[in-house]
């Protein structure tokens, strides 16, 4: 029961980033409808209640969403921070966030370049480059870096022992895939 209060935390912080998202760009009505919806959706209400890691995913990429929207509307050190720490943060809590972490930093760091130039973003990192130094130390601790190096070295695989890695390996591959995707789709419904 103590480890699923994290899951309906992300649950509630879900329902407030989507609302804090909506709000910028709609009314308040469209803004609540949006996360009613979000939040009234089965797979997330499910999730929420257990003590699976995907909730806690989908909680912090609503963070990096805000964090992001923060960053372009005014440069600091501190949204920059924050997205870096979210952004390791989603690689401890499931490795799929590097799904995300992707085409989140193709498009969002096109759009900072775009706003800020090449120049402002160099500034920004020489002129606090202690900040930046003392943060490579939470971004290996919160990525796991060192544990993937750790197993890598002691158990001969980036995530355990390969005994242990095969019991949990989905080997349907792109059948396994859609069945997931039509599974879903009926739950949510």
């Amino acid at each position: 029961y103590g480890i699923g209060i994290f899951s309906f935390l992300a649950y509630v912080s879900i329902g407030l980033g989507t609302y804090a998202l909506c709000r910028r760009y709609t009314s308040s009505q469209i803004s609540l409808m949006a996360t009613l919806v979000i939040i009234s959706l089965p797979e997330v209400v499910y999730q929420s209640t257990s003590t699976k890691n995907d909730i806690i995913t989908a909680a912090t990429a609503i963070f990096c969403f805000l964090t992001v929207h923060r960053l372009l509307e005014k440069l600091t050190l501190t949204d920059v921070i924050l997205l870096t720490l979210g952004l390791a943060f989603g690689i401890s809590a499931k490795t799929s966030f590097l799904g995300f972490i992707l085409p989140f930093s193709l498009f969002f760091g096109l759009l900072l370049l775009k706003k800020y130039k090449v120049g402002v973003l160099i500034k920004l990192i020489a002129d606090n480059s202690l900040p930046f130094i003392l943060l490579i130390i939470p971004i290996v601790i919160l990525s796991q870096l060192w544990l993937f190096i750790h197993n890598h070295y002691f158990l001969g695989g980036w995530s355990g022992a390969e005994t242990f890695t095969s019991i949990h390996k989905q080997s349907d591959g792109l059948k396994g895939a859609v069945a997931n995707l039509v599974r879903y789709v009926f739950q949510s419904v």
